[in-house]
């Protein structure tokens, strides 16, 4: 967690706001370790759940400047965006 962290803290300093999730496919993906998930395409990759948007929004310099979207890809993979703004 706290490596995710760190990582969320650059992505706040670039701005980019979108990553891959698991909202909507949580019963599609196979935890490997510490949040590397195997997905259905085939990939593994570091996947945002809800604990750690959780554990994000619970943050005093983020505020969400719109509701948390999801788009899920062929039932393969599922990208979230997060439209944040830091404090």
């Amino acid at each position: 967690l706290s490596h995710y962290l760190k990582m969320f803290e650059e992505l706040l300093r670039i701005l980019k706001p979108q990553m891959a999730s698991n909202f909507g496919i949580e019963n599609q993906v196979i935890e490997i370790n510490n949040g590397i998930y195997k997905l259905p395409d085939g990939s593994t990759r570091f996947l945002l759940t809800q604990n750690i948007l959780n554990d994000v929004q619970n943050r005093k310099d983020i505020t969400f400047l719109e509701n948390v979207k999801t788009t899920i890809v062929h039932n393969q993979r599922s990208m979230t965006t997060l439209l944040l703004k830091k404090e």
